[in-house]
């Protein structure tokens, strides 16, 4: 069941902490049916406007929903979505899988 599955169980413990910690006027959360990452599930996407995205797997619902809110903050704060491996938090370093560039430099 859906309510069983790693990527909803994240998605609804990121929902909590995003209105617990009042950053609903700073990020929109989406839920995505897949993210192709059968071999690194539980995965999350950043993507901004003009900015690159950046798409981790191996995150555990249980473990690293703070985490990714501090790397989002990190997002937020970066110069078109460049986050230097040492300014993301400790748990996201090894699981960024790929960047994409921002859709006018394709």
């Amino acid at each position: 069941p859906r309510e069983n599955r790693p990527g909803f169980i994240l998605y609804q413990t990121l929902t909590k902490l995003i209105e617990e910690q009042g950053l609903l006027c700073r990020m929109n959360l989406k839920p995505v049916e897949c993210l192709s990452l059968c071999s690194r599930p539980c995965g999350i996407a950043l993507t901004s406007a003009d900015s690159w995205t950046c798409l981790f797997g191996d995150q555990d619902p249980n473990q690293t929903a703070e985490d990714i809110l501090d790397c989002v903050s990190v997002y937020i704060e970066s110069s078109k979505g460049n986050m230097p491996r040492e300014r993301r938090p400790k748990k996201l370093r090894a699981s960024i899988l790929g960047r994409v560039p921002p859709r006018h430099q394709i």
